[in-house]
């Protein structure tokens, strides 16, 4: 499998094997120390994992959120989702016809999946202490009506979601990883991170048998051993350095994308 890097100062995406650290880019080991994690909170830089054409991976600097969040097409109409932070957001069904629809207000739209034959939406927010996740589950009950479910309420708020794979469904959320069995309605943490916070993870995607996480100041990567992962970071050279001197996010050619505040 390969994927693609969408490197900033050299203006083209590369292809690189798996496994490979990107050119330009650096493997380290995550902050060992509060200033470490400081420097690392304090860079210019944010980066997401996504899908690019073909099936590879694709890592590129965060953009501002743009909404829809969710956009789920169904025979009849869409199911639409907006996250706004901390002003909240709507998950709202837009019938085809000329039936009644419905909005759903004070919630934010992560990410949404299917599953048999129903639709699924992940909802959340952390921001100044607070956190919350719920993961609804929308269940059609004829052309015009709906069922609305709550099967799983999360520990941690959300930050994004992979792709399900036979009914599981892993979350990303500040920090770590939680796989959701949408047949059991059950979770169970697959990685977890209390620093992780400071780097604002919001997006992950898998790559082999390890994970990708897009944050700041570059891409996490966590690979199997044993029972657990081991945590490896990959970070633009400009950003090798993160304790005990910070010369992360230094680099003028790098394109920059505000960092999200928290939720």
């Amino acid at each position: 499998m390969s994927w693609l890097l969408a490197a900033a100062a050299a203006g083209t995406p590369l292809t690189i094997g798996e496994g490979e650290v990107p050119p330009g880019w650096v493997a380290i080991d995550p902050p060992s120390s509060e200033s470490g994690w400081q420097c690392v909170y304090d860079s210019r830089v944010r980066w997401t994992v996504g899908t690019a054409p073909g099936g590879r991976l694709s890592i590129a600097p965060r953009r501002p959120r743009t909404n829809p969040s969710v956009r789920v097409d169904l025979a009849g109409g869409t199911l639409i989702g907006t996250d706004h932070g901390e002003f909240e957001g709507t998950i709202e069904w837009k019938p085809k016809d000329r039936s009644a629809g419905f909005v759903m207000k004070n919630v934010n739209a992560i990410a949404s999946t299917q599953f048999g034959g129903e639709v699924y939406i992940l909802e959340g927010l952390g921001h100044l202490g607070a956190k919350r996740g719920v993961i609804f589950r929308f269940e059609r009950r004829d052309a015009r009506s709906w069922r609305i479910h709550r099967p799983v309420i999360l520990n941690e708020a959300p930050r994004a979601a992979a792709d399900i794979d036979h009914g599981q469904w892993t979350v990303l959320t500040h920090t770590g990883l939680i796989r959701v069995d949408l047949h059991k309605r059950s979770q169970q943490t697959v990685y977890e991170n209390n620093n992780w916070p400071w780097i604002q993870p919001d997006s992950v995607r898998t790559l082999g048998d390890s994970w990708l996480v897009g944050a700041g100041p570059g891409v996490i990567r966590l690979s199997p051993l044993g029972d657990g992962y081991v945590e490896q970071w990959w970070v633009p050279r400009s950003c090798r350095s993160l304790e005990p001197v910070c010369d992360c996010g230094s680099d003028p050619r790098a394109a920059l994308a505000s960092p999200d505040p928290l939720g």
